[in-house]
């Protein structure tokens, strides 16, 4: 049995699929089994996949007759995946072949429930990527234990491409991946970091992952707002069954405030963009429950009100865009 499962969605990524399986296969850290979800592809992915499976017994092979999407896809692995520890990459990305080591010697060290690691986004050339995240050294933080000034369920990429997971806290929490379009990823990468007890940051002095962006096969390029709410929709709904709520309130809805106004202003569908706009202000605030809490329980009063002007704005204002 292997230590790690790196499960991989895969659909149509013929271009980038070689390099990026290279980049896993050659890892430093050997003791990992592969689990490439073929997602019902139509150009020669699978093909790819069955000549790197004939070098390399690590990698193993699920074949979806139709396709499904990345969140199931994801779930499809991870209930197969035998390692103590879950890695969820990317088809398309680029991995520092040390990256997985340095994943687990820190939730290793750390006994910590997930590892995170610098990343960067690039466009066509890896050389010229950009990051946004804080640099942070090597340390062990949670949500209540943090000296980083950052509010964690942001601080970095809430997808799972940069993080390792203890197999027995995914399941623990019965984590899984949202069935939606996009989006998909929110619910775990947040409720996650909510809930470890120990989250453990890898030093490093380059990003460890370099994130390809701009391709016609990611979900998040087809931005849904909507999608989006329903994501935080879960993560309240589920911060109330962990008993979490009162504790994590104010960095939930700075969360949700930030995210949505970003997806709202960047979606380039009008109706998609309004959509979510006005379910906000009619009822999905009134949902999260943000009427429920008194402002003066808010460290941050203006937070309370930024998320009130979803009410006293419109969507033909523009607020958002500012």
């Amino acid at each position: 049995m292997s230590v790690i499962s790196i499960v991989m969605p895969i659909y149509n990524t013929e271009k980038y699929l070689e390099e990026t399986m290279t980049c896993i296969t050659e890892q430093t850290m050997r003791d990992i089994e592969i689990i490439c979800i073929n997602d019902a592809s139509t150009d020669n992915s699978l093909q790819i996949l069955e000549n790197l499976a004939d070098k390399d017994c690590r990698i193993k092979i699920i074949n979806n007759s139709s396709n499904q999407g990345a969140a199931a896809a994801r779930n499809i692995g991870l209930g197969e995946a035998q390692g103590k520890y879950i890695c969820f990459l990317d088809a398309d990305d680029i991995f520092e072949k040390d990256m997985i080591e340095k994943e687990y010697d820190a939730i290793c060290r750390y006994d910590a429930d997930i590892a995170v690691v610098h990343s960067a986004h690039f466009k066509e050339d890896p050389r010229e990527w950009n990051a946004w995240e804080f640099p942070w050294e090597e340390q062990c933080v949670s949500m209540e234990n943090n000296n980083t000034g950052q509010n964690l369920i942001c601080a970095w990429e809430v997808a799972p491409w940069n993080k390792m997971y203890k197999r027995q806290f995914l399941e623990r929490y019965r984590l899984s991946y949202q069935n939606l379009k996009s989006s998909n990823d929110v619910y775990v990468g947040v409720m996650a970091v909510l809930l470890a007890e120990k989250i453990a940051l890898v030093g490093s002095d380059r990003p460890l992952i370099l994130y390809r962006t701009g391709t016609d096969t990611q979900i998040s390029s087809k931005l849904v707002p909507m999608n989006t709410y329903l994501a935080f929709e879960a993560i309240h709904d589920s911060m109330i069954k962990w008993n979490i709520w009162d504790k994590y309130f104010e960095s939930f809805f700075s969360f949700f405030y930030y995210g949505m106004r970003g997806q709202i202003k960047s979606c380039t569908n009008e109706t998609e963009s309004r959509r979510a706009y006005e379910y906000i202000a009619q009822e999905g605030l009134r949902r999260l429950g943000l009427f429920e809490i008194p402002k003066n329980r808010f460290e941050d009063k203006r937070l309370h009100d930024r998320l009130c002007n979803y009410i006293s704005g419109s969507y033909e204002s523009g607020w958002f865009r500012t």
